[in-house]
């Protein structure tokens, strides 16, 4: 049987001056960086089209590479039929395979335990990006797409909600229905980031829609929907990969976190899968999203 990997959906947000081409041109001709004894760099870049539903998606594949410049490995010296240290420099510690859709701004990349986990492919390949441009007037960030059917079942067991966080970006490219009164605010206001805090009265549990809302998008009964009072639009922005979003409330005597960054949509896909298979993979999940959340562009 073949084994299986794990692979995760993160969105890039992007400021500054940084668009979609320095983005793409970041990724062909990446930097290293150095993190504590190891290195990062993105390898085997390639551009191609993933069709769908009669659409044509472009993507670029590459492998983000941890690699160690100073690695020292033990081979065998025949003549003294001894055991000896040999320097082995840039040897390849792992590497995640992904794809970027510059035009739905969303990467799929593989999750490899210990080694290049969801939260340090994010990372490491933004910070790849901005060091490309030497943090000069460019700013990004990768995030994960929540996947509501999670993130919906951890609220539901909340008896009471306490308090509500989120920080959101303005979205490139996509927005939801739900949040476009949050959207326009953000533009209109010039807003890079907006950080919202809603902390209910004493034994009073904060009257959100949030998990209301998240039950009728993945039920399909959308209909004519209006948008969300702002902070639980900023909620459903940040789990549409727009930013980060926790919700604390309790749950009996114990009280419990709901975040987004732990709720994200993971594909199980076959380990040894193409460049090409991931990208009609991610394709057709984003084209889901986006149909049952109502994006647009």
């Amino acid at each position: 049987m073949a084994r299986s990997a794990r692979f995760f959906l993160s969105r890039i947000t992007k400021g500054g001056t940084l668009e979609v081409d320095k983005v793409l041109q970041a990724l062909r001709q990446s930097v290293s960086i150095e993190s504590r004894q190891f290195a990062w760099t993105v390898v085997d870049v390639a551009e191609d089209k993933s069709i769908y539903l009669g659409t044509a998606y472009r993507y670029l594949s590459g492998k983000l590479v941890k690699y160690d410049p100073n690695a020292m490995v033990e081979v065998v010296d025949e003549a003294s039929r001894k055991v000896r240290l040999q320097s082995e420099p840039n040897m390849q510690v792992a590497a995640s395979l992904f794809v970027y859709l510059p035009d739905e701004a969303v990467f799929g990349h593989r999750h490899l335990w210990n080694e290049i986990r969801a939260r340090d492919f994010r990372n490491h390949l933004a910070e790849l990006i901005v060091q490309y441009y030497r943090n000069f007037f460019v700013e990004c960030e990768l995030l994960p797409v929540a996947d509501l059917t999670r993130f919906l079942t951890k609220l539901a067991q909340l008896e009471e909600v306490t308090e509500l966080k989120a920080r959101v970006t303005p979205p490139n490219p996509l927005f939801g229905i739900f949040w476009q009164d949050l959207k326009e605010y953000l533009e209109n206001r010039r807003l890079r980031k907006l950080t919202i805090g809603e902390t209910s009265k004493q034994g009073v549990s904060l009257p959100t829609t949030a998990p209301e809302i998240a039950r009728r998008i993945e039920a399909g009964s959308v209909g004519d929907a209006a948008p969300a009072p702002i902070g639980d639009a900023a909620i459903l922005m940040a789990a549409d990969g727009y930013g980060t979003a926790e919700v604390t409330g309790r749950r009996g005597t114990e009280t419990v976190v709901v975040k987004t960054t732990e709720n994200a949509i993971q594909l199980k896909l076959e380990a040894d899968v193409s460049p090409s298979e991931l990208a009609a993979a991610v394709v057709r999940e984003v084209v889901r999203i986006r149909s049952t959340r109502k994006l647009k562009h």
